[in-house]
């Protein structure tokens, strides 16, 4: 799958070893055309490391003309 670089991209930094958290794919769906989003788990500490990620979960949100991420800090759910 190629992803657009203009489309503005969602990290969800998660400590879970495997799968994919069902709110996650819902999203996926619902903002297939408007936002990438993707998984970085806790075992990847280069990246966790480059995001200064040390929480998790953590969701993170990157714009293409934006150097810093923007930290998503409400709550966990799919309607917020």
């Amino acid at each position: 799958m190629k992803v657009n670089p203009s489309v503005p991209k969602v990290f969800l930094f998660t400590d879970k070893k495997e799968g994919v958290p069902l709110m996650w794919k819902a999203l996926s769906v619902s903002f297939s055309e408007k936002l990438s989003l993707g998984i970085v788990r806790s075992n990847q500490a280069d990246v966790c490391h480059e995001y200064g990620v040390k929480k998790f979960p953590t969701v993170l949100l990157t714009k293409a003309n934006e150097k810093r991420p923007l930290v998503y800090s409400k709550e966990f759910n799919y309607q917020e």
